[in-house]
């Protein structure tokens, strides 16, 4: 059904009829609500091929909406809502998805592309979500093609979304929580962190382990790394925290190794102050290796 101005104008918005049940890729249901799509195009007759396409598929109920290449570089994207785009443009493709990458970095887009190599992956490094051969267009590689392209970017928002919950557990967590590489070099801290040792984040970036682990204790935390890297265990051990103000504070402290791709990156840490307990000694048998609990 159309709903706005008629196929060949500047801008316009179809609607499909009907209801079919939609399926992600894995089998399972992929759509709550009506899908929406925005074509930006070149060709006064690609909306029409586009929509027919759609009309193809198994996408069931959608909207489509389409604006001009060169209405969309005067006015800009408009503030609807779309769950992905596509760029139709022979001429003007790659600047259209510079533009749209500069407004929106999760939009899924699409860019139809000749059957050319480099032009694709020239798309897919100016931030493409998918490239689509204009020649060679049917409506399963185009239903395939948006598919994936939500689905991946609804992964994407899932990870963003667990990442924001895990900094702000780490933000708002009574115990000082932060990282260093394996030379002992701080690469991130909690709040907390700054509160209790009274550097400013960007200084503790600056810093070692060694700066702020009494001098007494540094031989002990070097030797329990070198057991973790050994062991592939995680150790727990108390020590002294020296703050800017040259206060030492016990902690109790629990460490794991980070991991990339299997190999070990770096160290978690997780620093609890001992209120009212004092350390007056250091020894290998005071430690504890927190797979023997």
């Amino acid at each position: 059904m159309l709903l706005t101005n008629p196929s060949g104008l500047c801008a316009g918005k179809f609607c499909s009829t009907g209801t079919v049940e939609r399926k992600g890729l894995g089998g399972g249901e992929m759509f709550q609500q009506a899908l929406k799509l925005l074509l930006v195009h070149e060709d006064v007759g690609s909306p029409k091929e586009i929509y027919r396409l759609l009309n193809q598929t198994d996408l069931g109920e959608f909207e489509f909406e389409w604006v001009s290449s060169s209405l969309m570089k005067k006015n800009g994207l408009s503030h609807g809502v779309y769950d992905v785009c596509v760029i139709d443009s022979a001429s003007n493709g790659i600047s259209l998805l510079t533009e749209l990458r500069r407004v929106t970095s999760n939009l899924p887009i699409l860019l139809l592309t000749q059957d050319s190599a480099s032009q694709v992956l020239d798309a897919l490094h100016h931030g493409a979500t998918d490239c689509l051969v204009r020649e060679k267009l049917t409506s399963p590689s185009l239903e395939e093609s948006i598919c994936a392209a939500i689905e991946t970017a609804r992964k994407a928002e899932c990870q963003a979304e667990y990442e924001r919950c895990y900094l702000g557990l780490v933000e708002n967590s009574a115990a000082v929580i932060y990282t260093h590489d394996l030379l002992g070099n701080y690469t991130s801290i909690n709040q907390v962190g700054e509160q209790v040792t009274g550097y400013t984040r960007d200084e503790l970036l600056s810093m070692n382990v060694q700066q702020i682990i009494a001098p007494e204790y540094i031989d002990l935390v070097w030797g329990l790394i070198t057991r973790m890297l050994e062991d592939r265990k995680p150790t727990s051990y108390k020590a002294l925290m020296v703050t800017k103000e040259a206060r030492r504070i016990p902690v109790s402290i629990a460490n794991h190794l980070i991991y990339r791709d299997g190999t070990p990156v770096g160290i978690q840490g997780v620093a609890n102050e001992l209120t009212g307990e004092i350390l007056e000694s250091v020894s290998v048998g005071s430690t504890r290796s927190a797979s023997s609990d």
